[in-house]
C-alpha cells in the first residue's frame, strides 16, 4: 500500500524567496560578466572585445543557472500540488 502523503502549500513567503533567488542570480551574473567584461575594456584599452565576451558568458552561464533554478522551483510547484 502506497503512502499517501499530504502536499504542503507554497506560501506567499517561500514564492517570494524564489522569485529574489532567480531575480539576485540575474544581477549577480550580469555585474560579473557584463560589467566585468566593460571594465576590462577600459583596463586594457580595447574598443569592445571583452564586453562581447563578457555578453556571451552571461548568455550561457546565465541560461545555465536560471534553467537550474527552473527546476527546482517546477519540483517545488509539483510537491505543492498548484
Amino acid at each position: 500500500m502506497e503512502e499517501l502523503r499530504k502536499k504542503k502549500d507554497l506560501t506567499y513567503a517561500e514564492a517570494f524567496g524564489l522569485v529574489w533567488d532567480v531575480l539576485v542570480t540575474m544581477i549577480v551574473v550580469t555585474l560579473v560578466f557584463a560589467f566585468g567584461g566593460r571594465w576590462l575594456d577600459g583596463y586594457f584599452h580595447t574598443a569592445w572585445v571583452f564586453t562581447v565576451i563578457g555578453f556571451i558568458l552571461l548568455v550561457l552561464v546565465g541560461y545555465q543557472l536560471i534553467r537550474k533554478k527552473g527546476e527546482k522551483i517546477t519540483k517545488r510547484m509539483d510537491e505543492s500540488g498548484k
